[in-house]
């Protein structure tokens, strides 16, 4: 037989030649194919790798398991919602008297300051409550904040 490389120049072979190659190329490529076989069955052996026909299995497992998980978040939401109650129920409790005392003192500062100012008293405590919604949102100190924080320093 002949054969034409790239550069134009014709080899002849020997026919038994070329039957030893074909078979030496046939022969490395079933012994990779028969390698990686072997290999994939050893993984599946050991627990490395799934076996070929465990992927219902493993996709049963994984839904398995987002419903659990799913589930696990819905428990742990509803028991953060419920500490939430609690801790709300527990500070009214424990500092809800302080806070109504602080309020009326700053209501009746106010109501003193606006008397000094305009001679009279006010008719209403509209004033009083936008001037501390104005305060919260400017990120500056109340009065309030300020007694809490001089106990606080005074109490150490």
């Amino acid at each position: 037989k002949t054969h034409q490389n790239n550069s134009n120049t014709v080899v002849t072979m020997n026919p038994g030649t070329a039957v030893l190659r074909i078979q030496k190329l046939m022969r490395g490529i079933f012994s990779r194919s028969r390698t990686r076989t072997e290999k994939d069955d050893e993984y599946v052996f050991i627990g490395m790798r799934p076996h070929r026909n465990d992927y219902d299995a493993m996709e049963y497992n994984l839904k398995d398991l987002y419903n659990r998980r799913k589930q696990e978040q819905a428990e742990k939401q509803e028991a953060f919602e419920e500490a939430l109650v609690d801790l709300k129920t527990a500070v009214h409790e424990e500092e809800g008297f302080e806070m109504i005392e602080r309020l009326r003192e700053a209501r009746t500062r106010w109501v003193s300051d606006q008397i000094a100012v305009t001679n009279k008293i006010p008719d209403s405590l509209e004033g009083f409550y936008p001037k501390e919604d104005a305060i919260r949102e400017n990120g500056s100190d109340s009065d309030l904040d300020k007694e809490d924080k001089k106990k606080k320093k005074d109490s150490k």
